[in-house]
């Protein structure tokens, strides 16, 4: 019984989850590589004196940054100082705030970055802020909320995400990646941005469907064996038509899904650091870094710069 209904409720969904899994392995979920990053930089300009970085991290009052880039915006150069959960973006000139609070900056800074990369211009009334949408709703992006999100006029559909907080393009898609990962990643993971945005509720919505997956094909195993007749002369299937074939083929695939789909569970509790890293802050220890907090190797700039 057990088997049965969890195949009724499940079985599609399951289906569903290798199929996209195919999908998201071709098509990975948009994200934006270091490479990218650097490549859309604007190359390095000091025509003025500028502050050293250590003048930048006196200036914040913070006892160290995890991470400090010097980088060329349209409106100048900028420090970016990163630490712990949040960055902070000061003129490299005169070391006043810096943080990107105009559509107008915004445009000027996705077009540069478009010209950077060898893209179209971009559709400045296709331009407007937002916290979050399906493609950024996970949470390294919330140091730069609000985002811009900025659309080029060219055939491939580009987009930009423009962070408010240091004025880098945090994140490009093209319409092509979009449309496979709907049918990827977004239906693989349940990645709804009204669920996503819920880090606890979708941890556990996944954990417990994966887990419930998990008792299906486990059932469906032991069942399956029990109804070979092992102990008698000629072990055979009991079953006739589909159901003839859908017990041999189970139990031919049966290491596969069974490791397959454990593999999936373990995947969606791994979901669950989501909560251990709010518990660690809440607490204040030390918080799980994010990727923009890795320290990186310096690039031409005296101190503990890079770009």
């Amino acid at each position: 019984m057990i088997h049965r209904w969890l195949g009724i409720g499940l079985g599609p969904l399951v289906a569903m989850w290798f199929a996209t899994g195919i999908v998201m392995h071709v098509v990975p979920f948009p994200n934006q590589s270091e490479s990218q990053r650097v490549a859309g930089l604007s190359p390095l300009t000091l025509e003025a004196q500028v502050h050293g970085p250590a003048d930048a991290v006196a200036a914040l009052g913070v006892a160290d940054g995890l991470r400090i880039r010097l980088i060329q915006r349209t409106d100048g150069a900028v420090y970016i100082v990163s630490s712990g959960s949040a960055s902070t973006t000061l003129r490299a000139a005169d070391l006043a705030p810096a943080a990107v609070r105009s559509h107008g900056l915004a445009l000027a800074i996705g077009a540069d970055h478009a010209r950077q990369q060898g893209m179209a211009a971009p559709d400045p009334a296709r331009l407007a802020q937002i916290d979050h949408d399906q493609w950024t709703v996970a949470g390294h992006y919330q140091r730069h909320r609000p985002l811009y999100h900025l659309t080029l006029d060219d055939d491939a559909g580009m987009e930009f995400y423009i962070s408010s907080t240091t004025g880098e393009v945090v994140l490009d898609t093209s319409r092509w990646q979009r449309r496979w990962n709907y049918i990827g990643s977004v239906a693989h993971w349940i990645y709804a941005p009204a669920l996503r945005s819920k880090p606890e509720l979708w941890s556990t919505i996944v954990k417990w469907l994966s887990f419930a997956a998990l008792a299906l094909v486990v059932a469906g195993g032991v069942l399956g064996v029990a109804r070979v007749g092992i102990g008698s002369k000629r072990p055979a299937s009991p079953y006739h038509g589909l159901h003839w074939w859908h017990h041999v083929l189970g139990l031919a695939s049966l290491v596969f899904v069974t490791t397959w789909v454990s593999r999936f569970e373990s995947n969606a509790a791994g979901a669950g650091l989501v909560r251990e890293r709010r518990r660690e802050r809440e607490r204040g220890r030390a918080p799980r870094r994010d990727p923009d907090d890795t320290p990186v190797s310096q690039e031409g700039i005296p101190g503990r710069v890079a770009r």
